[in-house]
């Protein structure tokens, strides 16, 4: 086993440890886990919608952080990470002296 695959399998095993020692956190373990096994598609719908309303919830934060680019190709670029779209959303953003 590579190193950094022993990290993480150590990392996972201790974060469980922490996790499940908490009584409420077990139950809330066990009841998922039995959810899950009940009925999987609804599960997994269920995980997705939790998904989207946080990516719209973070999505909302960055826009009222950072606003939006004026461009929806720059916007889309930057959320890519393109340098030179970063620079350039930046220098727009910058107040005239």
């Amino acid at each position: 086993m590579k190193t950094s695959s022993k990290l993480i399998l150590v990392t996972g095993t201790v974060l469980a440890g922490l996790i499940l020692t908490n009584k409420r956190s077990r139950e809330e373990v066990a009841h998922n886990f039995t959810e899950a096994v009940k009925d999987p598609e609804q599960f997994v719908e269920n995980a997705i919608e939790q998904a989207e309303t946080v990516r719209r919830i973070l999505s909302a934060v960055y826009m009222e952080i950072w606003g939006q680019p004026e461009y929806d190709e720059d916007g889309r670029m930057v959320d890519e990470g393109a340098l030179t779209s970063v620079q350039y959303f930046n220098k727009n953003q910058e107040k005239p002296a």
